[in-house]
């Protein structure tokens, strides 16, 4: 895996990188708590799982 996914905010030098890891994040946490509302809790280790192997599909395209 790439180190920069697993980088958290203040690991990157430019506030552009800065507000990019900030936007990412909040995107994703806003999503992942509506979907976790609507599972049982039971199901919440299997939504970020798919959510996780979503995200790297989808950067590994963009190489």
């Amino acid at each position: 895996m790439n180190r920069q996914m697993q980088m958290r905010k203040d690991e990157f030098r430019t506030d552009d990188e800065k507000d990019a890891w900030q936007q990412g994040y909040i995107a994703s946490i806003e999503a992942l708590m509506d979907l976790h509302q609507d599972l049982p809790e039971n199901l919440h280790g299997a939504l970020c799982a798919g959510w996780w192997c979503a995200f790297e599909d989808a950067t590994k395209r963009g190489r």
